[in-house]
């Protein structure tokens, strides 16, 4: 696995000196005091050893790291005895920080070991080791034993380490500065190691900027193992193969699925053109409305006009029969008035032709009265032949009643007495 790690180291003000150190497989990092402290972010490989001290100098930083490489090894044994030897490791190099720079007693130290897919941690003293796994954030075991003595620290290991895990090395600054729900916000809410660094970095300063202030961060990343080759395979298939280049194993050789490319994809041209396609929903509800609406007026208009037709009342004209003449124009058509003054030909021929036009509109009245006379005449000559026909049926039953012996009038004799 690879590890991506970031460091923020910077002094207090009221220290003479930085006694915060750390070093990485022995190696210590030069010591910046530009912008506050030693910044420092990268990657490394397993296995490695980090290990953070607090109180003590540079020199006795680099004492520590070789003592931690030459111990190193002891990891690798069996788990009771590697806790044994970690712990006994602990205390040895404390005891020898202490005996190295004199009136040193508040001492810390926290170690992380990384190989293969397991972190052993192991601390003393003030220093935290904390491990975040997205959401939570978990402190190693307190209060263990070594040699039947109680030592303010604890070790633990893991090995189920995933990928995107967090690890966290804080000095005394920092733990004396931010509580744990303050540690899991701000892990929960940066986008790097590096953003956690030095975030964390900054709120201890804010609360407490008079100690040392010391902060490690390292995330996880899982190596993926090598594709496996099936049988029968000359090499693995590309990461993002096509459906179409996929191998099919049938046999020694490989054989490769055929599939035509050509071929429309209706799921796949509609989830790239949605917009298109709406776009054409809309337009054919608009034409099919437009359709609707110019044949249900065509349905509406035969409808109207026989309603019209139907509306007319018949005029008294046409239910007595009588067609009335077009009315006729009896307006005395008179010359417009002009500047020059009219001849005495020109006014003798106005007159002849007023006389002609009100002799001919009074012919014509006289025509139209004696038609009109015509028909009344004709219309009566109707009325006194039904009312014969009916005095002439009626005859018979006045006579049928008379008295016996008496003779019934003719029929010339009814006629006559309906004439009078």
């Amino acid at each position: 696995m690879k590890i991506k790690i970031a460091a923020v180291i910077g002094m207090g003000t009221t220290s003479q000196r930085n006694c915060d150190s750390f070093n990485i497989n022995g190696r210590v990092p030069l010591m910046a005091e530009a912008d506050g402290g030693y910044k420092a972010a990268g990657e490394i490989s397993t296995p490695f050893v980090i290990g953070a001290f607090s109180g003590s100098a540079v020199g006795s930083a680099f004492a520590a790291a070789n003592m931690l490489t030459e111990h190193a090894e002891a990891i690798k044994l069996s788990e009771e005895e590697y806790k044994s030897s970690f712990l006994d490791y602990l205390e040895r190099l404390r005891n020898e920080v202490i005996r190295r720079e004199e009136g040193i007693i508040a001492f810390s130290v926290a170690l992380l070991y990384a190989y293969n897919d397991t972190i052993a941690v192991a601390r003393l003293g003030k220093n935290r080791i904390y491990r975040f796994s997205g959401i939570e954030l978990m402190s190693i075991p307190e209060n263990r034993q070594s040699g039947g003595k109680q030592m303010n620290g604890g070790m633990d290991h893991y090995d189920d380490i995933k990928t995107e895990d967090r690890f966290l090395i804080l000095g005394p600054g920092v733990v004396n500065a931010l509580t744990e729900s303050e540690i899991t916000n701000i892990m929960a809410t940066s986008s790097s190691v590096k953003d956690a660094a030095k975030r964390l970095f900054d709120e201890a300063r804010e609360k407490n900027s008079q100690e040392d202030t010391t902060v490690i961060v390292f995330s996880v990343e899982r190596e993926l193992p090598p594709p496996v080759i099936p049988e029968g395979m000359y090499s693995a298939p590309p990461i993002a193969a096509l459906k179409s280049e996929a191998p099919i194993i049938d046999g020694d050789e490989p054989v490769y699925a055929s599939d035509d490319e050509s071929k429309f994809d209706i799921r796949q041209f509609a989830s790239d053109n949605k917009l298109l396609i709406g776009a054409i929903a809309v337009l054919l509800v608009v034409l099919v409305l437009m359709v609707a609406f110019i044949l249900s007026r065509r349905s509406a208009q035969p409808a109207e006009t026989t309603a019209e037709t139907t509306t007319e009342e018949p005029t008294t004209e046409e239910v007595s029969g009588i067609v009335s003449e077009p009315a006729l124009d009896t307006t005395v058509e008179e010359t417009e008035e002009t500047t020059e003054e009219p001849t005495t030909e020109a006014t003798t021929e106005k007159q002849t032709t007023t006389t002609r036009r009100s002799t001919t509109t009074t012919t014509q009245r006289e025509t139209t009265t004696s038609r009109q006379s015509t028909t009344t005449t004709e219309r009566a000559s109707e009325s006194t032949t039904v009312g014969s026909v009916t005095d002439i049926t009626e005859a018979p039953s006045e006579s049928s009643t008379a008295a016996p012996g008496t003779e019934a009038p003719t029929t010339a004799a009814a006629t006559a007495n309906t004439e009078e």
